[in-house]
């Protein structure tokens, strides 16, 4: 557990976070931080975490696979190429700020 300001490890946010999530096979967190909830989550069939910081990606462990991307989230979200059943889970933290998307949502990137 983190002691993260952010953390909803402790705060008991996950499990009400977690049962927003619509059904989706991709799923894609920016700013990944301590990642509490990919860690209690159900797996998806891929799963993503970026972070443009090298140290949370290093000490971030799951009980299933996670892609860890090394990055520019908004870059990274520009170049990807969606499908239609992705989940991007958006926490920056310090914005105090959630936000889920699922595709076919087209996002401002330019605005970001």
């Amino acid at each position: 557990m983190s002691n993260d300001f952010g953390s909803k490890a402790t705060s008991g946010l996950c499990q009400a976070i977690i049962a927003l999530m619509p059904p989706h096979d991709t799923y894609i967190k920016t700013h990944l931080g301590g990642g509490a909830i990919m860690q209690r989550k159900p797996s998806a069939r891929r799963t993503l975490a970026i972070d443009v910081d090298l140290a949370p990606l290093a000490r971030f462990e799951c009980h299933y696979p996670v892609e860890k991307v090394h990055g520019c989230a908004h870059r990274f979200l520009r170049e990807f190429d969606f499908h239609g059943r992705e989940l991007l889970y958006c926490d920056a933290g310090s914005a105090r700020v959630i936000a889920l998307f699922c595709h076919p949502l087209r996002l401002p990137f330019d605005a970001l």
